[in-house]
């Protein structure tokens, strides 16, 4: 699974971004200036950008939802609460939220737990379950529609796969 993140012209010269093992890279959409932007920050897990706000989320250290700008200054928390693992990132920009989907290996029970938690964007306050860690079932990527109030997630349990959708309320 591969993510781009791509910057339109207006926003910061035309940059592709990309979360790698290191951290998360970008470069210009030829290919060309590749640099890594974040050491380790992120892993692998999802990035969004806020191109109204100048801003890339991303998964910081262990336990945080970091954002910055885009030339990745000012980096700072926004969101510690629900944060384990995170796979994936989107943004609500209509109603300023933010949406992630989030792994946790309990360690005494031997299971590993996957959720779907939203927060307020701008501060990250507010932080609830969409939908609570299960340990039937994995939730990895999530997409939103937020003009028509939908969230679609990927799911993936022993005995089914596939892309479900509810309503952002």
């Amino acid at each position: 699974l591969a993510l781009l993140m791509l910057t339109p012209s207006l926003a910061h010269a035309q940059r592709i971004y990309w979360p790698a093992l290191d951290g998360i890279n970008r470069a210009n959409l030829d290919g060309t200036n590749a640099e890594l932007v974040v050491p380790n920050g992120g892993g692998l897990g999802g990035i969004a950008l806020d191109l109204i706000e100048g801003k890339i989320y991303f998964p910081g250290e262990p336990g945080k939802i970091q954002r910055a700008n885009l030339d990745v200054s000012d980096a700072e928390d926004v969101i510690t609460s629900y944060v384990h693992g995170v796979l994936d990132i989107e943004l609500d920009l209509l109603h300023r939220k933010v949406y992630w989907t989030d792994s946790w290996w309990v360690k005494d029970q031997g299971i590993l737990l996957r959720g779907v938690f939203r927060a307020d964007l701008d501060d990250g306050a507010n932080a609830e379950a969409v939908l609570p860690y299960a340990a039937e079932s994995g939730y990895y990527g999530i997409a939103l529609d937020p003009g028509d109030g939908y969230l679609y997630w990927t799911i993936s349990a022993w005995n089914f796969q596939g892309i479900l959708r509810r309503s952002l309320d």
